[in-house]
């Protein structure tokens, strides 16, 4: 049997996932301290903007799929499996910014 995933659908896994990248945008954040007070200039304009980055896409996320449907075993299984990569894909970013890596790419794995 195939399930046809509605409108509805995506949005119940929109929001949550946005949800999750505002915490993994808030978890960024933290190295950003251990910057400053290191003063790692580079590295703090890294984080930041990375951090500001994951709030923003998952704020958005938020914002355009707000919904008041409830969570079924479908959707926790899509959430989760598109959180890992979304949280991989954002936290590549500082790694990329930092020229560490030769493209985004192997900065993601």
């Amino acid at each position: 049997m195939l399930i046809k995933p509605r409108l509805a659908d995506h949005r119940v896994v929109g929001f949550y996932l946005g949800t999750i990248l505002v915490g993994v945008g808030c978890a960024m954040a933290i190295p950003s301290v251990a910057a400053l007070f290191f003063q790692e200039w580079l590295a703090l304009v890294n984080y930041l903007f990375s951090a500001a980055l994951t709030l923003c896409i998952g704020l958005g996320l938020r914002l355009l799929c707000f919904t008041q449907k409830e969570i079924d075993w479908l959707h926790g299984l899509t959430i989760a499996a598109l959180s890992w990569l979304a949280a991989a894909a954002v936290s590549a970013v500082p790694f990329f910014l930092a020229g560490n890596y030769g493209s985004y790419l192997d900065s993601f794995f």
